[in-house]
């Protein structure tokens, strides 16, 4: 198809477009967030909602792209409060629960698990240092590689849980804390990788992704990468283990089975109180 072919085939964007890029980010379908939205784990998608209802869109431009900076409209937000306020409990409890939102994100009780759908599992562990071949004829995978890293993937993934304050560390860490005014509880995809690094300087080294996917080379990928980006590289590798924070916001469940008040607060609740700036439930009289 040509420039020209393009321009004339241009219709309003489905969620099938949005989700031929979207779903395979990460390396394989629902790898990086763990919560690629479908009909049978999020509850928009079952009512025949479209990705542009949520994510605006403005001269070609998306709101809450987050991961492609220059296509995102940073003075719109898309936020659970557009359509259902900031107030949008109902019923005997909807004074706390609505209170709860005040430094509670709405994600964290309606998104209770990663990778809900059965048939999408996420990764919870990547391993650049062991290779594997994609296929034992030697084709191409489903990722365009001969190899790829080893991953370790699972199904309905408790989430972990920090505060946010919409500013992020590099590696992508999500920054806040209980004292932060702007800050709320969110549920995150916490994913460990061991990367390659220099075995002289425990630094990490950019690889040279084509070299790795087509010879599985792990030295050779380092070389070249280091040479490509101007990095001091010994010359002699090692593993060095990261961690990535992923923001969850799809896979949102139907109100039966958000979380119910005992997930968080019960004995075997799933809150890390300490971890969170508290010395316990906060829920819970001393």
């Amino acid at each position: 198809m040509d420039i020209l072919q393009a321009a004339q085939n241009v219709q309003k964007a489905t969620n099938e477009m949005c989700l031929r890029c979207h779903t395979s980010a990460g390396g394989a379908p629902n790898h990086k967030h763990g919560v690629t939205p479908t009909k049978d784990s999020d509850v928009h998608m079952a009512k025949g909602m479209e990705c542009t209802a949520c994510h605006t869109v403005k001269a070609h431009k998306i709101a809450g792209g987050a991961d492609v900076k220059a296509h995102d409209l940073p003075d719109v937000e898309v936020s659970c409060a557009n359509c259902h306020t900031g107030a949008p409990h109902k019923g005997s409890q909807q004074a706390l629960l609505n209170k709860h939102g005040n430094r509670i994100a709405c994600q964290t009780c309606h998104i209770p698990a990663i990778a809900r759908d059965p048939k999408m599992p996420t990764i919870t562990e990547r391993d650049w240092t062991k290779p594997v071949l994609n296929s034992a004829s030697g084709f191409f995978g489903p990722t365009g590689s001969l190899y790829d890293p080893t991953n370790k993937v699972a199904n309905n993934v408790m989430p972990e849980y920090r505060w946010w304050n919409r500013m992020m560390l590099v590696p992508p860490e999500p920054v806040g804390s209980k004292n932060d005014p702007k800050a709320k509880i969110f549920p995150w995809n916490k994913v460990t990788y061991t990367v390659i690094g220099d075995a002289a300087t425990d630094k990490v080294i950019f690889i040279k992704s084509g070299v790795y996917a087509v010879t599985g080379d792990v030295a050779a990928a380092a070389k070249k990468g280091a040479e490509d980006a101007k990095q001091n590289y010994s010359g002699q590798w090692k593993g060095l283990k990261e961690t990535m924070f992923f923001s969850l916001n799809h896979q949102v469940a139907g109100k039966s089975e958000a979380l119910k008040c005992m997930d968080c607060h019960g004995a075997k609740g799933r809150m890390d109180w300490k971890a969170l700036g508290y010395e316990g439930d906060p829920m819970k009289k001393k």
